[in-house]
């Protein structure tokens, strides 16, 4: 019986490891990204593979940081972090936008920071600062 049990164990830990990621996991996130900007092109553009270099320890930096929110025990603190986290994510959706201006056009840079903001599941509220920033 108890070997029976053992088996059945192994076998649902098993199973658990190998479903599929969770929507809005850390490969997924990036995944998404990253075929974000695969569509733009840029690694046949001159500049656009040192920003795509860029843009992979960027998101290594926002998902792991996203991770130790997450991973916080108190509830407060773990607001406080999101909401610090969440920042950083508009900030650095701007900065890269912005770069890549530079590299292609405005449309696209429109385009990878929607992209990019919608991969982590950040909405642009009202009160957040516009994209492209008004002159």
């Amino acid at each position: 019986m108890k070997l029976l049990f053992l088996v059945i164990v192994i076998l649902c830990g098993v199973q658990y490891s190998v479903q599929e990621p969770l929507e809005g996991d850390d490969t997924s996130i990036m995944d998404c990204v990253m075929n974000a900007a695969d569509e733009l092109g840029l690694d046949r553009i001159q500049g656009g593979a040192e920003w795509l270099i860029e843009l992979r320890f960027t998101v290594e930096d926002l998902v792991n940081g996203r991770r130790r929110c997450q991973e916080m025990t108190n509830d407060r603190l773990r607001d406080a972090c999101m909401i610090t986290w969440r920042a950083q994510v508009l900030i650095e959706a701007a900065r890269l936008a912005s770069d890549l201006r530079t590299i292609t056009n405005d449309e696209d840079a429109q385009q990878f920071y929607n992209d990019f903001l919608a991969c982590f599941g950040v909405e642009p509220s009202p009160d957040d600062p516009p994209y492209p920033p008004v002159e």
